[in-house]
């Protein structure tokens, strides 16, 4: 996976990357906001290329910010963004801390690391009062032709899952207090373009694992002779204090 995001790097600089990552960390960021006042210390896992980064700083100049990401290649756009934060190249379930943290947040990377005590274990790194956040995609159910063509090549594949990753995640919000928020917004490009996008957002392999070859000869045949189509995205916001 660290040899993935080493190669997909410079795609997530991209611009229609940039806008979706930038327009979810707003997001996330304004409703850690409402939560905590001036948060100091705070931890980044999944900082990628920094983008939700540097809108972390723009809101919040004063943090010192810890960005935690298992790949080396995605923490040099950091470096390159001037920004003045500490960079750590590790896999986010492996991290140990002695300090603790005001607001803990990843914007679109959880699914990466997610296990049922994931949560848990970010909690005894947070301060009383202190804010855990995170964005993460999820399946929508929806007619976009984009969603569809990726339902049909899942269900042609024997991927569809049962049990999705957004009741995985919500089960356990319940058990430590946590609140959510959901977003639904759609997006339009060519399917040679959201071929692209999807590997460069990791949402492929994610989806398709080790048949990610199959699964892209079949969406070229799905898709042919399509200028564009639209494809919908569901945001999951969640939330956890630590009262």
């Amino acid at each position: 996976m660290k040899i993935l995001f080493n190669n997909l790097a410079h795609n997530y600089e991209i611009p229609e990357n940039k806008n979706f990552y930038t327009k979810t960390a707003r997001i996330l960021i304004n409703l850690i906001q409402s939560y905590i006042d001036n948060p100091f210390y705070v931890l980044e896992l999944g900082a990628g290329t920094g983008i939700s980064t540097k809108e972390w700083l723009t809101y919040f100049p004063t943090s010192k910010v810890i960005c935690i990401d298992k790949s080396l290649k995605m923490l040099t756009y950091i470096n390159e963004k001037n920004l003045d934060v500490i960079k750590i190249c590790i896999d986010a379930k492996e991290i140990v801390f002695k300090q603790k943290f005001d607001v803990i947040f990843g914007n679109i990377c959880l699914h990466w690391f997610w296990d049922e005590t994931f949560l848990c274990k970010l909690k005894k790194y947070l301060n009383y009062k202190g804010v855990i956040g995170f964005s993460v995609p999820v399946n929508a159910r929806s007619f976009a032709r984009g969603n569809l063509i990726l339902s049909k090549i899942l269900c042609k594949l024997g991927l569809y899952k049962k049990k999705t990753l957004r009741e995985k995640i919500l089960n356990r919000l319940r058990d430590v207090n946590g609140k959510h928020f959901e977003i639904t917004f759609e997006e339009t490009y060519s399917p040679s373009k959201w071929l692209k996008i999807l590997k460069s957002r990791g949402s492929w392999n994610y989806l398709f694992d080790r048949k990610v070859k199959e699964a892209e000869e079949l969406w070229k045949i799905y898709t042919k002779n399509l200028a564009s189509l639209p494809l919908k995205w569901r945001i999951v916001f969640f939330l956890i204090k630590n009262d």
